[in-house]
């Protein structure tokens, strides 16, 4: 299998569930189900959770497949370092 072709196929997969989690969260406030009690505010909490590991999951996924490029701190901290003063 093209690596490729898996590492979309993981990120719509990935993509998927952080929408259905933001779409669960949606729901727990247009519903009313916040209000009622600790139910509502524990699957808000769960949906919340789920959304942030499906969001790391495409984040790391996109730095390893080179979709999202960070900016180095080698360069800055090598252009501070030449442009500090002798002692």
């Amino acid at each position: 299998m093209d690596p490729k072709k898996n590492q979309i196929e993981l990120a719509l997969i990935s993509l998927f569930f952080l929408l259905l989690s933001l779409i669960g969260i949606l729901w727990c406030f247009t519903s009313g189900l916040l209000a009622s009690g600790v139910d509502g505010i524990l699957l808000v909490i769960i949906c919340l959770m789920m959304a942030g590991v499906f969001a790391l999951q495409i984040f790391l996924l996109g730095l390893q497949a080179g979709w999202i490029k960070l900016p180095s701190r080698d360069k800055k901290d090598a252009a501070a370092a030449n442009s500090a003063p002798a002692k």
